[in-house]
């Protein structure tokens, strides 16, 4: 269960969210009642369209696949440090799946940077913890920015909106697997060199 106001995961016995006091529209008293019907925002909807890649999903009515979709992404305006295990085991190539190729070049970069000037063991590990505590506070100002371009690009029209989110955000599939193949690649030619 997502709170509606502030977007914390509860658990089924939290009447009230603990971070914003509001009720939760899902708790059950008794067993038998009916849940409450979940209703997704705009916000909900967008961000959906963002991390799923696909604006006019039929899945966008199921409230079950919003929750799981913002509890994933993990959206909090003001948390700049939370983690990220697929950032910390995939790392850089999960910034790649989720197309943040900025930041997955600069991680690349700074683990290459390390590699040469620290011969330590605990320094490789710099790099994969950086981006499992940082790797959500930099999607969600890409989200943002993404979010004021659609919005400026089609001010009046919502469905506009997610379908140039879902088309800047989502996955990239073949990129992932074309670096991760690269990668694979370099370090065999690297120990075949060393050899």
């Amino acid at each position: 269960m997502i709170c509606k106001k502030c977007g914390r995961v509860l658990s089924s016995t939290d009447i009230k969210c603990p971070d914003c006091n509001e009720p939760n529209s899902e708790w059950n008293s008794e067993a038998n009642e009916e849940k409450a019907e979940f209703i997704p925002s705009d916000e909900d909807l967008n961000l959906a369209a963002y991390v799923s890649g696909n604006a006019l999903s039929r899945d966008f009515k199921s409230g079950a696949f919003i929750r799981m979709t913002v509890a994933m992404f993990n959206y909090e305006d003001d948390k700049v440090v939370s983690w990220n295990w697929w950032a910390f085991f995939l790392s850089p190539f999960y910034l790649f799946y989720r197309k943040n190729y900025v930041l997955a070049l600069l991680a690349i970069f700074l683990a290459i940077i390390i590699t040469i000037f620290f011969d330590s063991k605990a320094f490789n590990l710099l790099c994969p913890i950086l981006q499992g505590v940082f790797c959500n506070y930099f999607m969600c100002r890409r989200y943002e920015n993404k979010l004021n371009e659609a919005q400026a690009k089609y001010p009046n029209n919502l469905e506009a909106q997610r379908e140039y989110l879902a088309m800047k955000g989502g996955k990239n599939i073949v990129l992932t697997v074309i670096v991760v193949i690269l990668f694979c690649l370099i370090q065999v030619f690297g120990h075949i060199a060393k050899s």
